[in-house]
Parts: structure tokens; C-alpha cells; sequence
């Protein structure tokens, strides 16, 4: 189901937070699981804007901080869009 404007507007602020947050603390001093949710969080607004192949970064890096199957299935989906 596809994100109607508001809903992506709100996640895109939301995660403008956090990101604003995080280089405030600086990458090193967020723990890793913070690390991957912002990877994700930004990977996956990305994939929502059709910029699949700066998802598909996001995603590979989430993956190499905190491996998941939704990373692994996100990051398909990023590069199935690639063609």
C-alpha cells in the first residue's frame, strides 16, 4: 500500500529528527542498534521516493550493523526497483 503525501511527510520529518539527532552525537557514540534504525529509517523513506539505489546503500549498511531478515527483504525490494 502506498504512502499517501501526509503520512510520508510526517515519516520524512521524523526521521529528519533522529538523523539530526545522531550526527549531533556523532556516529561513534550511538550504539549499534541506534545506528541500524536510522539506516533503516532513512533507507526506507529513500525506497518511498524512488531514489532505490541510495535505499539499497542505506539498506546494505543497516545490514552490516544488525543483520535482519526485513534488512535482507527491504534491500531486495530497493534492487528489484533497480531492474
Amino acid at each position: 500500500m502506498p504512502l499517501t503525501k501526509t503520512a510520508l511527510a510526517s515519516l520524512c520529518l521524523f526521521c529528519l529528527c533522529l538523523a539530526t539527532n545522531a550526527r549531533a552525537q556523532g556516529p561513534e557514540k550511538m550504539a549499534p542498534l541506534q545506528q541500524a534504525y536510522v539506516l533503516w529509517q532513512q533507507g526506507y523513506i529513500l525506497h518511498a521516493l524512488g531514489d532505490y539505489e541510495t535505499a539499497a546503500d542505506h539498506f546494505r549498511r543497516y545490514i552490516q550493523v544488525y543483520p535482519t531478515a526485513e534488512g535482507h527483504t527491504f534491500l531486495g525490494w530497493s534492487l528489484s526497483n533497480l531492474g
